[in-house]
């Protein structure tokens, strides 16, 4: 609760607003994320509730292969091989072929 204070009164000065006002934000945002920040459970479960897992996954799936030297992508292009990448990576190609438009196959 002192952490949740300290940023309160930090907002409520930097914002000039009455600190009652910042607090009262301040727990507003714990009451409507309260679902979102189950970080015993989610650790429980084998879930990561960092950011790392997600930097690094962006890093090989994009970086790997979008960053290669030389390499110029249009913006369809791009989605298309790294919606690709991501079925392939995880394990769900034959899932995403499935469902993949075939008028999309056409336009290719």
């Amino acid at each position: 609760m002192p952490r949740l204070l300290n940023t309160a009164r930090k907002r409520a000065l930097r914002d000039a607003v009455e600190p009652a006002t910042a607090v009262a934000t301040e727990l507003g945002y714990f009451d409507k994320n309260q679902l979102r920040m189950r970080y015993n459970l989610f650790r429980t479960q084998g879930q990561f509730i960092g950011s790392g897992v997600v930097e690094a996954g962006c890093k090989t799936v994009v970086g790997q292969r979008a960053k290669q030297s030389g390499t110029c992508w249009s913006e369809s292009g791009l989605l298309a091989v790294l919606h690709t990448r991501c079925a392939v990576l995880s394990r769900r190609f034959e899932a995403f072929w499935r469902d993949y438009d075939p008028a999309l196959q056409s336009a290719a």
